[in-house]
């Protein structure tokens, strides 16, 4: 973890066999992986797997306000 600075989720679908029973579950796992880390953790609904894709590029540098779940490029 040592070279990484924050980490954004993406769009979470809950299906049957899954470990999380609901997605406040995994939001509440997430804040604590990230304070147990030090490092910004932030979930956006619009990138990821499923219907709904953001594009985010690859290698370039970006800010990641956790508190304020805002991601900038």
């Amino acid at each position: 973890m040592k070279n990484v600075s924050g980490l954004l989720f993406g769009h979470y679908s809950s299906g049957e066999g899954d470990s999380f029973r609901s997605l406040q579950q995994l939001l509440e796992l997430l804040e604590r992986f990230g304070k147990r880390h030090g490092i910004p953790v932030a979930y956006c609904d619009d990138f990821g797997h499923g219907d709904r894709h953001a594009l985010l590029p690859v290698g370039r540098k970006a800010r990641l306000d956790a508190d304020r779940q805002l991601l900038q490029f």
